[in-house]
């Protein structure tokens, strides 16, 4: 049985970027969502032009307008993330293994403990500087772990063998920002 330890400190604002990263741009409902909403208002605003002009032009600008609003929306949400679980940022500690993963965050606070096991991810990613784990499309599960907190690259790749073996592993095309 494998298990690898990894470490490392979490920033306020690398939390942030990770969590805008994992809401914003892999979130296949908050995009589905939005294109049908914007389709509905362009629809409207289309067959509206023909007997109002003025009110028709303006649905079809709103179709526009509404992903734009919702993703400054969900910017703003997660921007207050560290606000609202000061408990995630921190000294983090993973203990990965064949069961699962367990977190350990120290903070100023106190301590939060997670664990989960493998059976509740579906999938998995390298995201550049972080490996992203999500449960399936009707859970909001998502976990992530720093690629730097490692120890060392054959405990990076002991970590990769295990994402392979109880998750469908891929590697991403988009990597998320650069983090500390």
């Amino acid at each position: 049985m494998t298990t690898i330890n990894a470490r490392c400190h979490i920033e306020a604002e690398e939390f942030v970027a990770i969590n805008k990263f994992i809401v914003l741009r892999r979130n296949p409902r908050y995009v589905r969502r939005q294109l049908i909403l914007s389709a509905i208002v362009l629809l409207c605003g289309v067959f509206a032009v023909r007997d109002h002009a003025t009110y028709g032009y303006a649905l079809v600008a709103a179709a526009f307008l509404v992903p734009v609003f919702s993703y400054f929306q969900c910017t703003r949400a997660v921007e207050k993330l560290p606000e609202r679980l000061p408990g995630a940022i921190g000294d983090v500690e993973w203990t990965i293994s064949d069961e699962g993963i367990e977190s350990v965050v120290t903070y100023p606070g106190g301590v939060n403990r997670s664990s989960s096991n493998w059976s509740l991810f579906e999938r998995s990613e390298d995201a550049g500087p972080f490996y992203l784990l999500r449960g399936s499309s009707s859970q909001r599960l998502s976990r992530f772990v720093l690629k730097r907190a490692f120890a060392s690259e054959s405990d990076e790749q002991d970590f990769v063998e295990l994402l392979n073996r109880h998750t469908q592993f891929r590697v991403s095309a988009r990597h998320a920002p650069v983090t500390k």
